[in-house]
């Protein structure tokens, strides 16, 4: 590895040591933790396009892959929080269902990865498959809405959403 893979290595270990280690374990929060998982992310996605690019120069990672990548990881991934709400709960763990109650955090949670489905044509300008990320999105709010929450779904959706994506792309 060279110097800025490992710094984009290390950035990533002390984003996941803040995460979840003491003193901090700032995971009790879902500001702090949803933030820190997008950070987490970037950096991740840094360090393998590091790992494999000739240009090693930070300017040539895409800077909408960084909104992507960074925006996108925060906002999903309070999705985790709704299966493991009574954990959360007897933890004292401050997640988005504990804090405002697990029907009104799967609307919140619903809203948010419907805005990270939309927002990624539009910041790519892919503006041909924002019609299916309007359906997807739409579909997305039911899966969690619906009285059988089933996270299954909700993931095969995202990752039928990632390869339309992909395909729009290439």
């Amino acid at each position: 590895m060279d110097f800025l893979n490992d710094t984009v290595f290390y950035g990533f270990l002390c984003t996941v040591t803040v995460y979840s280690a003491k003193p901090l374990r700032l995971k009790r929060h879902f500001i702090f933790s949803s933030i820190l998982i997008g950070i987490g992310s970037i950096a991740a996605a840094m360090a393998g396009f590091f790992l494999v690019s000739p240009d090693q120069h930070v300017s040539a990672f895409p800077v909408k892959a960084i909104v992507i990548i960074g925006i996108a990881y925060a906002l999903l991934s309070n999705l985790k929080d709704i299966k493991d709400y009574e954990g959360d709960k007897k933890e004292n763990m401050h997640t988005l269902p504990v804090v405002f109650g697990l029907e009104k955090s799967k609307k919140i949670i619903a809203f948010l990865c419907s805005l990270v489905i939309v927002a990624v044509p539009l910041i790519l300008k892919i503006y041909s498959i924002l019609p299916i990320s309007i359906a997807i999105s739409l579909f997305l709010f039911y899966l969690f809405t619906k009285k059988k929450y089933q996270e299954k779904y909700i993931f095969l959706t995202i990752f039928l959403f990632a390869i339309v994506l992909f395909f729009a792309v290439i």
